[in-house]
């Protein structure tokens, strides 16, 4: 979220309102993001959590949204396919039946693939199936850390400091990226953002900001689903779209099926827009405060143990409906006045049956 003091209200008014884009279109795009047809193969990836970059009859590069993932690939004309994907970390397996990745069906780490971080690749064969499905393997629910932070926009100028202090993290296994990657989501600065983000040694799960959706399509085009589920590590982490601050009516419908995926496990939510603000900042919440207060009451019914939100350029720490929240998104944008808290990310432990801990790490002294 721009500064008040920075900008003219008729230019504030439109970035608050993501140039009134409506998100339902966003969230029926949604629903075709993941699926591929090609005369040598179709592909299908389970709950859109891959999208395309790229492919051929014989090949096809995905990104993936989140670290367990699935897909179907169906035999056409191909007599065995390149599979690339991208965003994982080192390390990343797949599991398919006898005969597709391993003879014997096990496990199979992908292949690096030179030039291209948190890249691997995979040569599928059909084993004599018209059909074959692949996974991660399965993961119990274990400790682990990720780290969070949001709003660059303008900042991308001088994020190689902000990439140089997470890089030195050492035990995280991903970044949730809390909207406003871009200041006017212009091809010019997502081009920027990806040659940053390819400096970053940890897979990203980004939600869009209201900057990110000038031009409406863009990000999906890069980061895939606006809004989207799925566990890691015994934990389930979810991303609504708050971009234009409020939910599209389809968001609201899966997000009931989310919270009763996710009502036995520890549940991050993260979205851009805060549901509400209490502190009171120049339109830093949704549009709505009733569709807030029955998201928030759909939260609190659905066990969520952690609420992560950006656009307001600061830090804060508060509860929402009898849940954890915070804002981060100090991560380069035009700063909020006097706070004090300068550009920072967030770093939370997550343990199986526990609340996350959440500390604050200051990339400015």
């Amino acid at each position: 979220m721009v500064s008040a003091f920075r900008m003219g209200p008729p230019m504030l008014l439109a970035a608050l309102t993501g140039c009134g884009i409506n998100p339902a279109l966003r969230a029926e795009r949604d629903q075709t993001i993941g699926v591929l047809e090609t005369a040598g193969y179709a592909l299908h990836a389970t709950d859109g959590l891959l999208h395309v970059v790229g492919s051929t009859d014989s090949s096809v590069l995905l990104r993936a949204s989140c670290l367990e993932i699935e897909l179907t690939l169906e035999r056409r004309a191909a007599a065995q396919v390149e599979l690339q994907i991208t965003n994982i970390p080192p390390g990343f397996a797949l599991v398919g039946p006898p005969g597709v990745l391993t003879a014997d069906g096990s496990a199979k780490v992908g292949t690096e693939v030179a030039d291209m971080p948190l890249t691997a690749r995979w040569t599928v064969t059909w084993g004599g199936r018209e059909s074959v499905v692949l996974r991660t393997p399965d993961s119990a629910a274990r400790d682990f850390t990720f780290l969070a932070f949001g709003d660059i926009q303008n900042g991308i100028v001088r994020f190689d400091d902000v990439i140089d202090k997470v890089n030195a993290e050492r035990d995280a296994d991903f970044i949730l990226m809390l909207g406003d990657l871009t200041d006017r989501s212009t091809v010019s600065e997502y081009d920027a953002v990806d040659r940053a983000y390819a400096k970053i040694r940890f897979p990203i799960l980004a939600t869009p900001g209201n900057h990110d959706v000038f031009v409406d399509q863009e990000y999906q085009r890069r980061f895939g689903r606006v809004s989207y589920s799925c566990p890691h590590k015994g934990a389930r982490f979810t991303s609504i779209d708050s971009s234009a601050a409020y939910l599209a009516p389809q968001t609201f419908d899966a997000y009931a099926q989310w919270l009763e995926q996710g009502k036995e496990q520890t549940h991050v939510v993260f979205s851009h827009i805060p549901a509400t603000d209490f502190s009171g900042l120049r339109a830093g919440q949704w549009n709505s405060r009733r569709e807030a207060h029955r998201f928030l009451a759909a939260s609190n019914a659905g066990n969520v143990d952690l609420l992560l939100f950006g656009h307001i350029h600061s830090y804060d720490s508060y509860s929402l409906a009898g849940i954890r929240t915070y804002i981060s998104g100090g991560c380069g944008a035009y700063e909020e006045e006097l706070d004090g808290i300068g550009r920072h990310y967030l770093k939370v432990k997550v343990s199986p049956g526990a609340v996350p801990s959440v500390e604050v790490v200051r990339v400015d002294p």
